[in-house]
């Protein structure tokens, strides 16, 4: 996807951290938009709740997994990827 003049196409993942005031359109009409334009995987990350949503659009059903702070996140784009929560939550 990377050219010269930059990347082309949807990319494969999209991280938005959410805030009280878009939560819903983050979840909602944004969630649809990546599907349509071909993003793979999307994560919603709740600062406030210290909560991740990961929703796998090309191969899943829609649906978020939901992980806490304490758990470990894999990033099924890469195999041997995996983010621990309580590093990035404290």
């Amino acid at each position: 996807k990377l050219h010269p003049q930059g990347c082309v196409g949807a990319p494969d993942l999209v991280v938005e951290v959410l805030s009280p005031s878009t939560a819903y359109k983050d979840k909602k009409s944004k969630l649809k938009a990546y599907r349509a334009a071909g993003v793979r995987e999307y994560w919603m990350v709740d600062p406030h709740l210290r909560l991740v949503e990961v929703c796998l659009l090309e191969d899943g059903d829609g649906f978020p997994t939901v992980y806490g702070k304490e758990d470990t996140v894999p990033v099924s784009l890469f195999a041997d990827l995996s983010i621990r929560l309580q590093e990035i939550f404290g």
